[in-house]
């Protein structure tokens, strides 16, 4: 029986805790990881979108294994995600739109958390300037609704019921690009159910990691670089 569509609980927050051996177990293997997978023949741009409160710097070592396997991996040079996604969007679009125009090719949105979100809203904004998305631990369902953070958008002002039938109406609209996603079920920040995208031809995989380890993970490194390498 699945377990039913909430917010993480109190002892599964504290779970979060975990992360520090994961990215002790990314520092032991770094030298390994530098070696594990050939480098690839074609250097695609993929633009890495943090998630809420977090800022390049939190996705730094993401972005540096995925340089070492040759791609050009950029940060979203918007400072700390704030958690507003109407305020983040335009500039996010511009951003996107400067890496396609540079490159003459549409780049690879890799979205943390709610950095999936706007991932996904640009993909279908700007679909001819997306070639694919991957998103990390993405509550796809309900916004924040089924995360821990849903008492701050509260705060804010924001009916979560509400919000959560309006992303329902926009997960209708399918993408035309390969979407990705990466959840866990041991994710303390987002309810591993509400990563999954039953309404679009979104690819699932279940990693095991900590919401703050699916950046931070040498396993969940390597399962990224492989469907990378797949597309």
């Amino acid at each position: 029986m699945s377990s039913p569509l909430r917010a993480p609980r109190l002892l599964e927050t504290l779970r979060e805790g975990l992360c520090l051996f994961e990215f002790l177990a990314l520092l032991i293997s770094w030298p390994w990881l530098k070696r594990a997978h050939t480098k690839i023949n074609k250097r695609r741009t993929i633009l890495v979108i943090p998630g809420y409160t977090a800022s390049d710097k939190t996705t730094w070592c993401l972005r540096l294994f995925l340089r070492q396997l040759g791609y050009c991996a950029e940060g979203w040079q918007q400072g700390r995600n704030h958690g507003r996604v109407e305020q983040l969007l335009p500039a996010l679009e511009q951003r996107l739109l400067a890496i396609s125009h540079r490159d003459g090719e549409a780049p690879v949105l890799l979205g943390w958390s709610l950095g999936g979100f706007l991932a996904r809203e640009l993909a279908r904004t700007l679909p001819q300037h997306v070639s694919q998305v991957v998103t990390l631990g993405t509550p796809v369902i309900g916004g924040p609704k089924y995360t821990i953070v849903a008492r701050h958008y509260r705060s804010w002002g924001y009916c979560l019921d509400e919000l959560e039938q309006t992303i329902a109406l926009r997960n209708q609209q399918a993408f035309s690009m390969p979407v990705i996603a990466l959840y866990s079920r041991y994710d303390g920040i987002v309810h591993w159910r509400a990563c999954l995208d039953q309404l679009t031809t979104t690819t699932h995989y279940p990693v095991t990691a900590t919401h703050i380890g699916l950046v931070g993970s040498p396993w969940v490194f390597i399962k990224i670089a492989r469907l990378l390498g797949d597309h």
